[in-house]
């Protein structure tokens, strides 16, 4: 309360930045994809192959499959999205 007090005394507006948006996840890319999913009751829990886990208790995991760039985005932000 203080701080949007002190806003007010200043005419400082408050900011906001917007870096992304949308929904990256096991179930899908983008809303649309995700909700699809969620009404499919699609199971999005698999074996973990990108590392080891000989030592882990768990091996399974709900794992975001490698982005499908491919006609879809600029080839800038495909570039960006790759995996190492």
């Amino acid at each position: 309360m203080a701080q949007a007090d002190r806003r007010e005394s200043t005419n400082d507006p408050a900011r906001v930045a917007v870096t992304a948006a949308g929904v990256v996840s096991p179930l899908g890319f983008g809303l649309a994809e995700t909700l699809e999913s969620l009404r499919s009751a699609r199971d999005c829990v698999t074996a973990v192959m990108r590392f080891a886990v000989t030592q882990c208790r768990c091996k399974t995991a709900g794992q975001v499959s490698d982005w499908p760039v491919t006609g879809k985005y600029p080839v800038r932000d495909a570039c960006i999205a790759r995996r190492t």
